[in-house]
């Protein structure tokens, strides 16, 4: 959720005023949980982007892009949606094994 909040805050916010930020998270069952994200910042659909691949170096790293690859690593299910005023982002999230 801290990387997500932060690229809303660093990259969403329309200058004349910053964007607003609200999570909701629903334990779903014992499967998992569903977090949605709502913000006020500029359209941004993460599912519609492309999965940048990862370098075998550091000085061949390409910077940025693996924040949507940490999201997609821990949610199950990704969904996006613009409702005309704020972008909503759904995490459907796996039951950690015991």
């Amino acid at each position: 959720m801290a990387e997500i909040a932060a690229n809303v805050l660093e990259h969403g916010a329309v200058r004349a005023e910053p964007a607003r930020l609200g999570v909701t998270l629903r334990r779903a069952t014992t499967a998992g949980s569903t977090v949605e994200i709502v913000d006020s910042g500029r359209p941004f659909d993460p599912t519609a982007l492309p999965d940048q691949p990862l370098s075998d170096n550091i000085e061949a790293a390409h910077i940025g892009g693996l924040g949507l690859r940490l999201l997609w690593s821990y949610a199950s299910e990704v969904t996006y949606r613009h409702d005309g005023v704020c972008n909503r982002l759904t995490l459907h999230l796996r039951a950690a094994l015991s």
